[in-house]
């Protein structure tokens, strides 16, 4: 997934609609850095809330993994694309993946509004 990052031990990490599941947290702290996973579909507003308050002080990277092809509009996909580089600090990087699907080129939906 974000293998090819060249992560820094003491940076923090904002997970940007990073799923129900923590294995982002997990693959990073072995790494030395903090992930914060912010993710409304699939986290407690409360959990959300205290992950808006860490990433709202700035952090050195953000991902945001298979997110913006589930999106349902371009609207909400710029959203997205805004969080994550809002919450950087000067410097900062932010990492896109996309599911590249078949690898043939060529758009299908997989499920109602996903690509």
């Amino acid at each position: 997934m974000f293998r090819k990052i060249d992560w820094k031990a003491g940076t923090t990490n904002a997970d940007i609609g990073g799923g129900k599941y923590d294995l982002m947290t997990e693959y990073t702290k072995e790494r030395g850095v903090e992930n914060i996973v912010f993710d409304p579909g699939n986290r407690t507003l409360e959990h959300n809330r205290r992950a808006v308050n860490k990433i709202q002080h700035r952090v050195d990277t953000a991902t945001v993994a298979n997110v913006l092809n589930v999106l349902p509009s371009e609207k909400d996909m710029r959203n997205v694309i805004l969080q994550a580089a809002e919450c950087l600090k000067p410097n900062g990087k932010a990492y896109f993946l996309m599911y590249e699907g078949d690898k043939s080129g060529n758009l299908k939906e997989v499920k109602k509004g996903q690509w």
